[in-house]
């Protein structure tokens, strides 16, 4: 390059002119890659940044490519004297990577450091759900997995608990696992769905769902009554249920005393709270069936009767008529005596005292059954 310098005043000096020859290069330039986390779950987002760095003012604009081994991974913009790179991955493994700026005019090409980043299993997350909650006691619930993940769509298996206990498991089919179950007792239940993990998936656990299995209750009022033995008591029997039970319960009692009866009105209570009248019947004392057993004497005085019929015939006429007579008189005396000489026996009926009877309500779903029972007292007292 040449100039030529001319005074502008030119009276006391002599036009001169001189050639510069000046060199102009494109300017080193460094570039430093680093990435936010060198370990990354699968999936999870992390960023590649290439900065830019020059004796005299880092480039302002252009273009970095960042390559992953021998492949082009992406490409940035430089902005502020950096460039950064968004990036993700979801295969296991380590990466290395290096950034590429390839100079311009101004500043000459350079290729970074090398950045190795480890991709590890990826970070899931594991809800739960119950296909009916609560439920009736005996009916088939049904709770649902679905495991999550950033990094696709996870396989395995999901081990599912109720507090500490493992009740079943499940295999992961389009990131979803299930099991199903009757037989989980009235009351709460506190269900777990657990991801076991895989080569891919890192392990998690879902929030506790807790789960009802509807239940109800029984009651009797009064719950003592006092009669004559003989007569029938009465009790309200209610059905309450709790938390949606809704199981039609049949209605039954036991511990009665001999000689003792109860019915309900209704017998069944359909599903929802439902009242029925209990009656316990007893039995008043009564006469057993008489049995006529003839004393000894009695049999031979009949027995003496029959054989005078038979006496002969010219006896008969000495002594006349009056011993036929006397025979047929002794016969039917015989049996009148007979008829009137039986013994009799009292039958107690209910005993007298206080009976505990117990007030059954059975709910039944398939093969499932569940009771609850109240206990009422019944004072008898004696008729005599």
């Amino acid at each position: 390059m040449s100039t030529t310098f001319t005074p502008t005043d030119t009276t006391d000096y002599t036009t001169i002119t001189a050639n510069v020859l000046l060199t102009v290069t494109q300017a080193p330039v460094t570039v430093d890659l680093a990435s936010s986390s060198l370990s990354i779950p699968a999936g999870s987002p992390f960023t590649l940044t290439a900065t830019l760095r020059s004796p005299t003012v880092a480039p302002s604009t252009g273009t970095v490519t960042i390559s992953s081994g021998a492949g082009l991974f992406g490409a940035a913009q430089i902005v502020n004297g950096a460039a950064a790179l968004p990036a993700s991955l979801p295969t296991l493994g380590t990466y290395t990577f290096s950034a590429y700026y390839p100079g311009n005019a101004d500043y000459l090409a350079v290729t970074s450091n090398s950045v190795s980043v480890t991709i590890l299993p990826g970070l899931t997350t594991t809800s739960l759900s119950a296909s009916i909650n609560p439920a009736p006691f005996g009916t088939t619930m049904t709770f649902s997995a679905t495991v999550s993940s950033l990094g696709g769509t996870p396989i395995g298996t999901v081990s599912f608990y109720d507090g500490a206990n493992l009740i079943g498991s499940g295999s992961l089919a389009v990131g979803t696992a299930s099991y199903s179950t009757n037989v989980l007792k009235v009351g709460s239940h506190n269900i777990t769905a657990i991801f076991n993990g895989s080569t891919a998936f890192a392990a998690s656990t879902s929030k506790v769902l807790i789960e009802q299995v509807a239940d109800f209750s029984i009651s009797a009022s009064p719950a003592s009554q006092t009669i004559y033995t003989g007569e029938g008591a009465s009790y309200t029997v209610t059905v309450t249920p709790v938390t949606g039970f809704n199981l039609p319960i049949a209605l039954s009692c036991s511990q009665l005393a001999a000689d003792t009866t109860c019915q309900f009105s209704p017998a069944n209570i359909s599903g929802g709270p439902g009242v029925s009248k209990l009656v316990v019947q007893t039995t008043a004392p009564s006469h057993a069936t008489t049995i006529f057993t003839p004393s000894s004497k009695y049999r031979v005085m009949a027995f003496a009767g029959i054989l005078l019929l038979f006496i002969p015939r010219r006896s008969h006429r000495r002594r006349g008529g009056w011993s036929l007579l006397l025979a047929i008189l002794t016969f039917f005396a015989g049996i009148t005596i007979v008829g009137c000489s039986g013994s009799r026996s009292l039958v107690p009926g209910t005993p007298i005292g206080t009976q505990n009877i117990t007030v059954i309500g059975t709910a039944t779903n398939g093969s499932q059954t569940l009771t609850h029972q109240v206990t009422v007292a019944l004072n008898v007292k004696s008729l005599f």
